[in-house]
């Protein structure tokens, strides 16, 4: 932990990024070209890229994860898992395939509606996803702090499981695949008749599935 190497690597510039569980990588930046590359390899303590600089990373210790992805936004597909470092996603809007899963110091995603494909897995801090209308596919698996999905009617793919605090679904009648696992606050469900794939599995407080058959 006291020693600090440097590294130079020789990759194509990349346009798939993957940034798992990288809790001493303090900032992405640089002039992205990008192709492939994953961070999510690298040894805790290293800069790398140095020449050319295509990804540059800093590591401050102390469990610090990465604050700034601001150089990221012409990705096509990142990942980032466990950066709860990060809180500021504003430039991340036109990536493709985005997953930002427990990223919990994430808290404003109203940039991402026109994400493709956008995973939120267990981003605990978001409470608002009124902005995300548009998104192909999305995933707000464990996403606690979300109540109000009555903008997410037009989603095509949906997994609100284990989103606890969500008790009203009518406005999801349109959504094709909806996954609404452990939503223990569901009781309504006479609007979803039309959902081509429906998961309710350990939805306990729903009792009529009448208007589903």
């Amino acid at each position: 932990d006291g020693l600090l190497r440097r590294a130079s690597l020789h990759f194509d510039p990349p346009k798939h990024l993957s940034a798992d569980a990288c809790r001493r990588i303090y900032e992405l930046v640089g002039s992205w070209q990008p192709t492939h590359f994953n961070v999510g390899k690298i040894l805790h303590g290293m800069f790398i890229g140095s020449q050319p600089c295509w990804a540059k990373t800093r590591r401050i210790g102390g469990g610090a994860g990465i604050t700034g992805v601001s150089a990221l936004g012409t990705v096509h597909s990142l990942k980032l898992w466990g950066c709860t470092g990060i809180t500021d996603v504003s430039a991340l809007g036109n990536v493709h395939t985005l997953k930002l899963w427990s990223c919990t110091g994430i808290k404003d995603v109203s940039a991402l509606g026109n994400v493709h494909s956008l995973d939120l897995n267990y981003c605990t801090g978001i409470t608002d996803v009124s902005a995300l209308g548009n998104v192909r596919s999305l995933n707000l698996r464990g996403c606690i702090g979300i109540t109000d999905v009555s903008a997410l009617g037009n989603v095509h793919s949906l997994d609100l499981n284990y989103c606890t605090g969500i008790t009203d679904v009518s406005a999801l009648g349109n959504v094709h695949s909806l996954n609404l696992e452990d939503c223990h606050m569901v009781t309504d469900v006479s609007a979803l008749g039309n959902v081509h794939s429906l998961n309710l599995e350990d939805c306990h407080m729903v009792t009529d599935v009448s208007a589903l058959g």
